[in-house]
């Protein structure tokens, strides 16, 4: 609409004879805080319409009418005032997907910096994992196996995520427009962290009254259902959170642990509470896709 604030389907209804304009905001009317002032419609590898807010922020409408699936969530780039200014969709040099493209605007070293700057697709099976790209503004090395990597002049005195042949490798900072490993590595991929989060609604698992809401309640373990995996952290709260055990004592120590798809079991650790959030966060650059998330608990009836 005209406020920037709402988006809005236009469908054609053949029962009424008319078109329909429903509000797609109205269940997270928060996310276009400020209105939107650029659009981009991504159909694949998901289907995905993209917008920039007034302030910099970059949202995303998740979008399959067949499966009766939308949702919205932000998606904040890594870096130092960080302003999305615009995007476009165009497709990929060898066809395979829709590129989402962004125009960005960073402080760097005390300077303003603009980039131009693509979406990698997310990992797939049949990957090579050493390959899987989640930072941003960032860039990937292939070929010799080299114990440094240089052309990070345009994140000259950032802190950058590192990962050397699939493997996490310490943060480092770049200077002179390069950064020095511990041990030589042959694929290696830098750029700019960022953190992946995710909330629940509160739980909700009934009650011998009938409904959990706003009664205490405590879960003693919860299960996150991942698909290619590794990482991630889980709790009641974004301040208290447990990292997700995924090393194996059959994992060799001289390299990274497989990627994960199955339930990771979590000993919850919260307390008694009347919310019952679960929070998700992703701190490091590996895939991370969450399927589900099975929590046990107890209500306490008041």
């Amino acid at each position: 609409d005209k406020t920037g604030r709402k988006l809005r389907e236009v469908r054609y209804n053949v029962d009424t004879a008319t078109y329909q304009a429903a509000d797609m905001t109205v269940l997270a009317e928060h996310v276009t805080r400020g209105g939107l002032i650029d659009l981009a419609w991504q159909q694949s590898p998901e289907s995905i319409l993209w917008a920039v807010r007034a302030d910099g922020v970059l949202v995303g409408l998740t979008y399959e009418k067949e499966q009766n699936v939308y949702g919205w969530s932000r998606c904040p780039l890594g870096g130092t005032d960080t302003v999305v200014e615009s995007i476009t969709c165009i497709p990929a040099p060898d066809g395979t997907q829709d590129d989402l493209w962004l125009s960005v605007r960073r402080t760097v070293n005390g300077a303003t910096f603009r980039s131009v700057e693509y979406m990698e697709r997310p990992y797939r099976d049949g990957d090579d994992r050493r390959d899987a790209f989640y930072v941003d503004c960032g860039l990937s090395y292939s070929g010799a196996a080299v114990s440094s990597v240089s052309g990070l002049s345009h994140l000259e005195g950032e802190t950058v995520s590192v990962v050397v042949d699939g493997s996490s490798h310490p943060d480092r900072v770049v200077t002179g427009g390069a950064i020095s490993l511990q041990l030589a590595g042959s694929r290696v991929v830098a750029g700019l962290p960022y953190r992946g989060r995710l909330r629940t609604m509160r739980i909700e698992g009934g009650s011998a009254e009938g409904t959990a809401q706003s009664k205490t309640k405590r879960a003693t373990k919860v299960a996150v259902r991942l698909i290619n995996s590794l990482g991630g952290r889980m709790g009641p709260s974004w301040d208290v959170m447990d990292r997700l055990q995924m090393r194996k004592g059959s994992t060799a120590m001289d390299g990274p642990p497989d990627l994960v798809s199955g339930d990771v079991l979590v000993s919850w650790p919260g307390g008694y509470e009347t919310d019952g959030y679960i929070c998700l966060e992703q701190d490091q650059p590996f895939p991370f896709m969450v399927a589900a998330l099975i929590p046990i608990f107890q209500t306490q009836e008041r």
